[in-house]
């Protein structure tokens, strides 16, 4: 029973040193491939966390460019519907104007009729004065003519009705010459109302015509609407107007992530390497406890059997204690 006990004790001894040096070059294994990896990592670390400031420059341009953008965007809807409200109030006051370009056609109208009318009345009375002027003129002749026949030559009457003969036929040729008479007899009487028309047209009929022809030459309703809309539903003005500045940081972006994929990636296994490590400390230390325990055991026994001691193994307190802690494990 003793060398059975003595053989148990070698044997747990003989194990406990193996299972230390396994732990012992786990430890190592693990804390080498630690401090291989480690200074890997670090560097990673570094130099996603010295990119960073390549990001947030990145980062700040494209903001203040999307600021710009944004800026410029509301600016320029701001100006289309200024534009816009323009168009439809000039559109609104020439609609105004052209409704009243009938009343002022008819004005004009009825102006010109008057003077119209004026002058044909004129023409009926300047013909008349004319026929009746021209009859009296040539009844004048006649009779001093008519006189002039029972007239010496040489007395003084002959010579007077003579001469009022040839004034009264001189009279009657510059009149039948005349063939402007009516006319201007009806131009000056029909003055009035052809300077109330010229005086309607130049002061209010044509400075209208002009204005509506300038406002309709001023302005362009569709097309300052369309510009409008355009500009309301054109959603990617912004991000067009950034899109370089944003490139910039989209690739800075995926840049920084690959720097951190880098380090992160190496994570997990760099925390396996800790664990190995703090589980192959945690083992040795178990075991260095252990194998002094064995020793001093295997002594005790030792010595026992060069007394002759004799105990039942059952019963002995030393198998008892390492049958303790073998439970305990």
């Amino acid at each position: 029973m003793a060398r059975s006990t003595d053989f148990n004790i070698r044997a747990a001894l003989k194990r406990t040193r193996s299972q230390l040096l396994s732990a012992q070059e786990s430890g190592r294994a693990a804390l080498a491939g630690y401090e291989e990896l480690a200074p890997q990592y670090n560097r990673a670390v570094e130099q996603a966390r010295n990119f960073q400031s390549t990001l947030t420059r990145d980062y700040n341009r494209y903001v203040q460019d999307r600021n710009t953008a944004v800026s410029e965007y509301n600016q320029l809807l701001k100006n289309r519907r200024a534009s816009l409200q323009t168009a439809l109030q000039r559109q609104k006051y020439l609609d105004q104007l052209e409704a009243g370009q009938p009343e002022l056609q008819r004005q004009a109208s009825a102006l010109y009729s008057a003077y119209e009318k004026s002058f044909q009345d004129a023409v009926s009375t300047g013909s008349t004065a004319y026929e009746r002027q021209l009859r009296n003129t040539k009844y004048a002749r006649d009779v001093t003519a008519d006189q002039l026949t029972r007239l010496s030559p040489g007395s003084s009457d002959y010579q007077r009705v003579q001469s009022e003969t040839a004034r009264f036929t001189k009279e009657l040729d510059d009149l039948i010459a005349d063939t402007g008479f009516v006319t201007r007899f009806a131009q000056s009487q029909s003055a009035p109302a052809l300077q109330n028309y010229q005086t309607f047209v130049a002061q209010t009929y044509n400075p209208a015509v002009q204005e509506i022809s300038s406002l309709r030459s001023s302005f362009d309703l569709p097309a300052a609407s369309a510009a409008f809309q355009a500009t309301a539903q054109d959603t990617g003005f912004v991000d067009r107007a950034a899109s370089d500045t944003r490139a910039v940081y989209d690739a800075s972006q995926e840049e920084y992530s690959r720097l951190q994929a880098a380090y992160q990636g190496m994570a997990p296994q760099l925390s396996e390497y800790t664990r190995q490590a703090e589980a192959a400390k945690q083992q040795v230390l178990s075991l260095q406890g252990m194998a002094p325990e064995l020793q001093r055991s295997l002594a005790i026994d030792t010595e026992a059997r060069k007394r002759g001691t004799r105990r039942d193994y059952r019963q002995s307190v030393l198998t008892g204690d390492f049958k303790r802690r073998g439970s305990a494990r």
